[in-house]
């Protein structure tokens, strides 16, 4: 028996099935331009943790690598899926697609677009929703790492609040002329000052691109619900957790977003919906990317 490897047979089309996935996906996304007479994007990343699932600088350049204007389309709708990232990234997304595109930016989300992602669906004309659709809040989430290495993820705004509250409490208590030596000490077990101080930029930062977005072009014409909505989506003491999910209906009601809701029938729903479980089967079942960025005419995949 031949120690050498298989050579392979001229007109095989299993390099081609192999590719099935990604030409699927890119004709998907030609069938969306047709239907829209706007040029698409489609960005899916994981949410299960991945370092390169999230949106990071690198991002800008694979992007511009992909967009691309076709004649009879105008403006661009971004296909987004993703858990988060950089908020700086976000906005910089936001003013690429902008400049690009002539100024028309609208946002389509098939299933989560949170955080750092939600930031980017404030910098849009519009945001398009389903059922499945979520937005979320838009706290920074700080990293932090034990004396074991080991990597965690903490609201900026708790990390704030549990400081100020012990401060105040000690305060109070000196005051009242009660120990306050106890609250002295819970301090010290908390990030140094430094730290807390990045917390207060991070969440300055989030709230202000949000609601300069905001302000804009979604909601030029209305500036304080403008900066009522970027306050709401940045209290964590109101929204209570970071994976939040805030659908359609909250996001135009109580946020007074503007939304454009298509239904489970809707023939761009239909589409956007295949091209999303597509998406979900190359991250999740193949395994095959963590990140997907493309067009109709190109895709750049990311396994880390």
């Amino acid at each position: 028996m031949s120690s050498h490897p298989e050579q392979p047979v001229p007109g095989d089309i299993v390099p081609e099935i192999a590719e099935e996935p990604e030409a699927r996906r890119r004709d998907l996304l030609a069938e969306i331009e047709r239907t829209t007479k706007r040029n698409a994007l489609n960005y899916s990343a994981t949410a299960v943790g991945a370092p390169g699932e999230v949106m990071a600088t690198p991002d800008i350049v694979n992007l511009t690598r992909v967009m691309e204007t076709r004649d009879g389309l105008q403006g661009v709708d971004l296909i987004l899926n993703t858990p988060g990232g950089q908020p700086e990234v976000a906005e910089k997304i936001i003013t690429t697609l902008r400049h690009f595109y002539d100024d028309d930016f609208r946002v389509i989300i098939p299933e989560f677009a949170k955080s750092a992602g939600t930031i980017v669906c404030l910098g849009a004309d519009t945001i398009v929703m389903g059922y499945c659709s979520e937005l979320g809040p838009i706290d920074p989430q700080m990293r932090l790492t034990d004396a074991k290495g080991n990597v965690q993820f903490r609201s900026a705004h708790a990390i704030i609040e549990s400081v100020d509250a012990y401060v105040r409490k000690a305060h109070e208590a000196i005051k009242a002329k009660e120990p306050f030596q106890g609250f002295v000490r819970l301090l010290d077990f908390h990030p140094d000052l430094t730290f807390v101080e990045e917390c207060r930029l991070a969440k300055k930062l989030s709230q202000e691109i949000a609601e300069r977005w905001l302000k804009a072009k979604m909601l030029n014409k209305e500036p304080q619900k403008a900066k009522a909505a970027a306050a709401a989506l940045s209290r964590a003491d109101q929204l209570f957790s970071h994976g939040r999910a805030i659908d359609y209906r909250y996001a135009k009601d109580e946020l007074g977003l503007k939304i454009e809701y298509l239904a489970p029938e809707d023939p761009l729903w239909k589409k956007v919906w295949q091209l999303h479980i597509r998406c979900h089967l190359a991250h999740y079942v193949l395994r095959r990317h963590v990140k997907i960025i493309e067009s109709s005419h190109r895709t750049m995949a990311f396994n880390q």
